[in-house]
């Protein structure tokens, strides 16, 4: 299969966006120095099969609404249009220049069955439906998106991000984000939080004396074959809901996640034929938002974000309407200190921070 780049051009913000450096974490550059591609396939809406004259429907992935929504998008998500810089220390900083994002249309004359046939994750794949860039370096942009158009009416959307700047739910969000603008939901918009400092170290640690009994005797690891590239090959490996009770039943009080890990990496030390007291050890990812403390603020939605700019026009909002039947409710059980009493108390006081963050003008949301 084949795949023809129609335009390739380089889309910036539709608005002004904040200039200078993003300063970036320990966490943030303990990531890999790299794009993290992924591949979203879509059939034909109007039959579900790769068939007809090959003209998608009026509005399926129209490259200018993609185009124009980007742009849109690019606005709360400005280091997506910034570069990969370096700071005065040699340490790696984002550049928000608002240069723009890689923005690709290629068309193929294949179809999407041809991609499913037989399918299995591969190199070969992704460099067809996942922009390439010399070097995720300093210079480099930081978003690289494809739409494919196949001549049965589907679409492959290809996306590459540079890891430093986003991890898989913020990637997420960015999507739904891109993809709601094109929608013209707006409310479906997610606003960032950038603010990485909380995470910064203080500015003269306070060390009180050296831990040498707990760090000392360490080893150094280094890439097997003196080189961290290697050859791998991908599988697919389909698990019924069956096999996956029967682990959970044998794995004890664990969630499905860790029985279903734990079992696949036991099969990958006894395919690797390693001695029964050979040490391995298997590193998965974890998002820590919620184990901070004082916790990450969560992105709020982009409806919410325009509320507080600007106010609604009604002198109630849906909270306060909602708060007073509630506590119309709650005062016909019983309003005194007891469990009725604080359970209104604590309502009331949830109801307000909504309206509060909805930027309600409203008295009655006090």
């Amino acid at each position: 299969m084949a795949v023809e780049v129609v335009t390739s051009e380089l889309v910036p913000p539709s608005e002004p966006t904040p200039r200078g450096a993003l300063w970036l974490s320990n966490l943030d550059l303990a990531a890999r120095n790299g794009y993290t591609p992924t591949v979203y396939f879509f059939r034909r809406p109007d039959d579900g099969f790769c068939c007809g004259d090959g003209k998608p429907p009026r509005g399926f992935f129209s490259a200018d609404v993609m185009r124009a929504a980007l742009a849109a998008a690019l606005v709360p998500f400005y280091p997506f249009a910034g570069r990969l810089g370096v700071g005065r220390d040699g340490r790696a900083e984002i550049d928000c220049n608002a240069e723009g994002a890689l923005f690709v249309v290629a068309r193929s004359a294949g179809a999407l069955d041809d991609v499913f046939e037989g399918f299995a994750p591969s190199e070969a794949m992704r460099d067809m439906f996942v922009p390439a860039y010399e070097s995720a370096g300093p210079g480099a942009p930081l978003l690289l998106l494809q739409v494919t158009f196949f001549q049965c009416g589907g679409v492959a959307l290809g996306t590459a991000m540079h890891h430093f700047v986003i991890d898989g739910r913020s990637a997420f969000n960015f999507i739904r984000t891109w993809a709601g603008i094109a929608r013209g939901d707006a409310g479906a918009a997610v606003v960032p939080s950038l603010d990485r400092t909380p995470l910064r170290a203080r500015p003269q640690p306070a060390v009180l004396f050296d831990h040498t009994h707990e760090y000392g005797g360490g080893r150094r690891i280094t890439a097997a074959g003196g080189s961290s590239k290697q050859d791998y090959a991908s599988a697919i490996l389909r698990v019924s809901g069956a096999q996956t009770a029967a682990l959970r039943a044998r794995a004890g009080a664990v969630s499905t996640f860790r029985a279903l890990v734990a079992h696949v990496w036991r099969c990958a030390c006894t395919a690797r034929a390693l001695a029964p007291d050979a040490e391995s050890r298997l590193y998965t990812m974890v998002d820590m938002r919620g184990r901070l403390s004082p916790r990450c603020r969560r992105p709020s939605s982009a409806t919410r974000w325009r509320a507080r700019r600007r106010p609604p026009a009604s002198a109630t909002c849906w909270a306060a309407r909602w708060g007073s039947a509630r506590a119309g409710s709650a005062r016909r059980r019983g309003t005194g200190t007891g469990t009725r009493g604080r359970w209104w108390t604590t309502w009331r006081r949830r109801t307000r921070r909504r309206c509060r963050a909805a930027g309600c003008p409203a008295r009655t949301c006090g």
